[in-house]
Order: structure tokens, then C-alpha cells, then sequence
């Protein structure tokens, strides 16, 4: 129960009124009709020994107008919680793990409806729930769109999949993360001198990745490549003067990779083109020349990745790069790991990472949003009247009835 002005409601004091009304009235005698009064003689009016209260119906029922009265002007609400659906949302990937099977076995029990962490969130009948990588974030910003009561995401957590800018989680949200094994991955193996091959391994757990390489003896175990070398231009002219340095020192940073060679070379103007580049990074407002090279161009920030994929018709790969870039942008959005994702075709960082983010981080970034039941307010008013009306004509019927 609510009150818009419950200052109003000082004036149940008016009760008083027709109780007091009530108690002082006296009720009137029979009616005796007689043919003549010279034969009665005067004598004193005797008093009420005591005082009694008339037709109490009738003042039931005026106090009641005053109190349906008093809570119309008070403004009346009614608080009303509406329980909707439950989702629990877990990666199909960790399905059958046994920790999660006796979650999942728990949240039924209490009629929430499985669902998968994917775009849409697909049923397990929906042909969309597929073991595709989601970004988190963004489905953090859809569900808070989703009209729900609870929400439970069971996930892996991976950090790799908390990409772009980071969003509150919804209060009605509980996030469980499931902790993987630490694993040992071989990202690549490459042809040395002699019958021997040199594996780039990663080592990842929960809290970090490691890269080492080993040697081993050549063998049909590993499908071999040769090494990595690419060719990358940054092209730009002089309002991007600082995209250029910070892009410049990110490709200083991926040519530390062991293994690995880049020739990249930073050309002003938009002069001579290298027509044998595999990247251009073209930082200008003219339009990119025709080549043959994979193109970063800049862009306005009009998405919340920093590195977004654009269509294109021919062979070559478009990328648009958001900015301004700044300094703080680049660290915060990972530029140097994108960049060399996006330049080494085998994604060799991002494949079996397992690191995770603490769930104490996500927590931290939850709203303040209204909780699991949605509560809302549903005014008495027309309810008031109809009985305020019904009342009254029933009072006057009475009274009439009465002489009251």
C-alpha cells in the first residue's frame, strides 16, 4: 500500500464528526394522539441516565465516507509484483560437465528455462544454438533489454569472449563462472634446418597463457608451416599523426614474436603504394587507392569495436579502424593482440585460451536496477468512487427511511 499525499490522511481525524453527531442526538418517543390535554398535568422532562448511540448502521456507514474520502485524496496505490519468466543461460560446450549437470537438475526445480549463451539465446530445439564464440558483453546488453524475473549465466568465462566495451550486468543476473583445466596447446609447428620442427606451444589456465617453443624431431604428428612473414604499410596523412605512432608501436610490439618476421614500413602523403603489401593501414579521409592488399582504414567510432570487419565484393579483406585512437583506447581494447590477430591468419593468440575474468569484476559493474520482481503501482481511485457512490445512496436511503 502507497500514498501520493498522505498528508492527507490527518482528515480520518473527521471521524469525530458523525460519532459526535450520533452520541448527542436523542431519539425521538412515540407519536400518542389524544382529544385533549386539559386534564395532563405539567411535570419536569426527565434526562438520559445515560448516553447511547443511535442508528449505528447509519454511523458505520457515514464513517466510511469519510474514509474512502480521505484515501481519494491521499492517493491510494497498491503495490503489484508481477513474477515473469526464468532463464538459466550456460555455454553448450560445458553441457554435460557434472558440476553443471547438478546445477542445471537444481535451477529445472525451480522453473527456470534452459537456454543457450548465444545471440538470440536459442532453446535446445533451435537450430542456432551451435558452438559459436559469443561476445559476453553484447549479450549482457540484450538480456537487459529481455523482460525477466532471473537470470542465471553459467559460463567458462573466457576473456578472450569480453571483447569491446564492458557493460553493467543487470541486477536480476547471477553469473557463475566454471573453472577449466589447464591445458598445453601447440599453435604451430615450423620447418627448421635439418629433420626437425619447432612448435609453438601455449600453456593457459585460468589466470594466465604463456608461449614457449620447443624443438622436436619431425614427424607426421604436426602438419608443418613455414614462418610466419608479412608485409605491412601504414599509409597516412597528417591529422592522423598520432593513430600513426600508436599503430606504429603496436607493430613494433608484434615483431618481438619469436619465429615471426614483418617487414612494416610507414609511408606519408599516400605516395608509392608497395603493390606486394599484405596490409594496408590507410589513415586518411580520401579513399583508399585499388590494391591488392588487406585494408585497415579509418573510420568514425560508430561501432563498439575498435577493429570491425567490413563487406566487401573483392578478394581482399576491409577492416574499419574506430577513432580517434588514443593511448588509453588501445590498452583498454587490447589493440596489440587484435592487431596481430587480425594479421596472423591462424589467430595463433586467441586459440585455447583459458584464462577468465574474475567474477568479482563482473559484480562490480552491476547496476542498481529494480530486482528479481518487478514491482508496480496500481491506483484505487475509480475503485474508491464506486464504493464512495454505492455507499452514499444507500446512507440517504436510510436516512430517509429513518428521518436520520
Amino acid at each position: 500500500m502507497h500514498f501520493l499525499n498522505p498528508i492527507w490522511l490527518w482528515g480520518l481525524t473527521g471521524l469525530a464528526i458523525p460519532i459526535a453527531i450520533h452520541l448527542l442526538s436523542r431519539k425521538e418517543g412515540p407519536l400518542i394522539y389524544i382529544g385533549s390535554v386539559r386534564h395532563l398535568q405539567e411535570s419536569n422532562t426527565s434526562q438520559f441516565r445515560a448516553i447511547k448511540l443511535n442508528e449505528v448502521v447509519l454511523l458505520i456507514i457515514r464513517c466510511l465516507l469519510i474514509v474512502l474520502i480521505t484515501l481519494f485524496l491521499a492517493g491510494l496505490q497498491f503495490n503489484t509484483f508481477t513474477q515473469n519468466e526464468q532463464w538459466v543461460l550456460l555455454e553448450k560446450e560445458i553441457e554435460n560437465q557434472p558440476e553443471v549437470r547438478s546445477l542445471l537438475d537444481s535451477l529445472e526445480e525451480q522453473h527456470f528455462d534452459k537456454r543457450y549463451l548465444a545471440a538470440g539465446f536459442p532453446t535446445e530445439q533451435d537450430s542456432l544454438a551451435s558452438n559459436s564464440k559469443a561476445n559476453y558483453w553484447n549479450l549482457i546488453q540484450e538480456l537487459s533489454k529481455k523482460d525477466l524475473s532471473n537470470v542465471v549465466v553459467i559460463s567458462r568465462s573466457h576473456l578472450a569472449n569480453f571483447q569491446g566495451e564492458r557493460s553493467f550486468l543487470p541486477a536480476n543476473l547471477r553469473w557463475i563462472t566454471i573453472d577449466t583445466q589447464a591445458g598445453e596447446y601447440v599453435q604451430a609447428a615450423y620447418k627448421t634446418d635439418g629433420d626437425s620442427l619447432l612448435l609453438r606451444v601455449s600453456q593457459t589456465n585460468s589466470q594466465e597463457i604463456k608461449m614457449e617453443y620447443k624443438k622436436v624431431a619431425a614427424s607426421g604428428r604436426y602438419n608443418s608451416v613455414s614462418k610466419d612473414t608479412i608485409t605491412v604499410v601504414i599509409s597516412y596523412s597528417e591529422e592522423y599523426l598520432g593513430e600513426k605512432n600508436i599503430l606504429e608501436a603496436a607493430l613494433k610490439s608484434i615483431q618481438t614474436i619469436p619465429m615471426m618476421i614483418m617487414e612494416a614500413s610507414v609511408q606519408s602523403d599516400q605516395v608509392a603504394i608497395a603493390k606486394n603489401a599484405d596490409w594496408l593501414i590507410w589513415l586518411s579521409e580520401k579513399n583508399p587507392p585499388t590494391t591488392a592488399s588487406n585494408v585497415i582504414k579509418a573510420t568514425e567510432r560508430n561501432s563498439p569495436s575498435l577493429l570491425s570487419r567490413l563487406s566487401s565484393s573483392s578478394p581482399q579483406q576491409e577492416w574499419s579502424l574506430a577513432t580517434p585512437l588514443t593511448v588509453e583506447q588501445a590498452l583498454e581494447s587490447n589493440l596489440v593482440v587484435k592487431l596481430a590477430s587480425l594479421l596472423l591468419e591462424n589467430n595463433i593468440y586467441l586459440t585455447n585460451d583459458q584464462r577468465v575474468l574474475p567474477e568479482a569484476y563482473l559484480l562490480g559493474q552491476q547496476d542498481e536496477n529494480p530486482g528479481p520482481h518487478h514491482s508496480t503501482f496500481v491506483k484505487a481511485d475509480h475503485w474508491i468512487l464506486i464504493l464512495f457512490l454505492s455507499l452514499l445512496f444507500i446512507e440517504r436511503l436510510l436516512a430517509y427511511k429513518r428521518n436520520q
